[in-house]
């Protein structure tokens, strides 16, 4: 062959080769744009399946939780008292009942700590924002009992990175809710916030009998509140099972052991200072 055709050969391999080249980089191009749509599709997936699971722990832990609470005790007072007209068998299926409502609260808890990576949308929760949305469940609790809560030292710049639907439900209203349970009548509640050293504090302060070690167990505890409320520590398992997937930090002091003379719990809840 001519070295006139050789070049001539030559240049339409280059051609062919450059033309391949082009159509394998746009093939890959558009399977990489395929597979982010994807992975955007699922993450979006994800994160709903995540908010679903935290709505329905807080309709169980708390909707149904305290009601079904009330519920057992009464039919456990009930059987104890001898005058009473309903027949044993009945009192042996609510109660039946009502234990396996306590037992769907665990299951769905268990259910929700199963994948440590669903994402949740975040956003800064103020002091103000998140005890404005509480106060609707807390209000009835606080005037039976005529019980305060001291916001004068919680200041609305000590805000929280946080998915306030989780946070606020699942960690602040069972926090608070324990506070309210375990104070004694016409005492006060005392919240609190500070930002230092880049770490944010949220700080609730009862003045009841102090928190038992036992409330940290997985099962076994129960210990009546100052109106005879059951305690079971569900709570606070729940509060620190949530407070985990929030990136948040929860430590509680029993200050009847310290050397303070004081009595009462302190719950702080502790975030490095949140950045977007």
């Amino acid at each position: 062959m001519k070295e006139e055709n050789l070049i001539i050969l030559r240049e339409l391999l280059d051609l062919s080769i450059l033309a391949l080249t082009i159509y394998q980089f746009r093939v890959i191009s558009d399977a990489w744009r395929d597979a982010l749509n994807i992975l955007s599709d699922d993450k979006v997936k994800l994160q709903s399946e995540s908010e679903w699971r935290f709505r329905l722990l807080r309709i169980l832990s708390h909707d149904i939780k305290e009601p079904m609470v009330s519920a057992l005790q009464l039919l456990r007072k009930i059987r104890k008292n001898p005058n009473a007209n309903l027949e044993p068998k009945v009192i042996n299926q609510l109660e039946n009942s009502q234990i396996m409502i306590r037992e769907i609260i665990s299951n769905v808890e268990s259910y929700a700590a199963s994948n440590e990576d669903l994402p949740l949308p975040k956003e800064r929760v103020s002091p103000e924002d998140a005890l404005n949305r509480l106060m609707p469940w807390l209000k009835s609790r606080l005037e039976d009992k005529s019980i305060t809560i001291d916001t004068s030292g919680a200041r609305n710049d000590d805000c929280l990175w946080i998915n306030p639907e989780s946070f606020i439900y699942q960690i602040f209203l069972n926090l608070l809710s324990n506070a309210i349970k375990f104070s004694p009548p016409e005492s006060r509640i005392t919240f609190n916030t500070e930002n230092t050293d880049g770490v944010i504090r949220w700080r609730i302060i009862d003045q009841g009998k102090g928190i038992s070690e036992n409330a940290f167990l997985k099962e076994g505890f129960t210990e009546p509140g100052t109106h005879g409320e059951s305690g079971s520590g569900l709570g606070i398992k729940i509060a620190l099972l949530i407070a985990k997937k929030q990136g948040i930090d929860l430590q509680w002091k029993n200050l009847g052991k310290s050397d303070s003379g004081n009595q009462g719990t302190e719950v702080v809840i502790e975030q490095k200072s949140p950045t977007q």
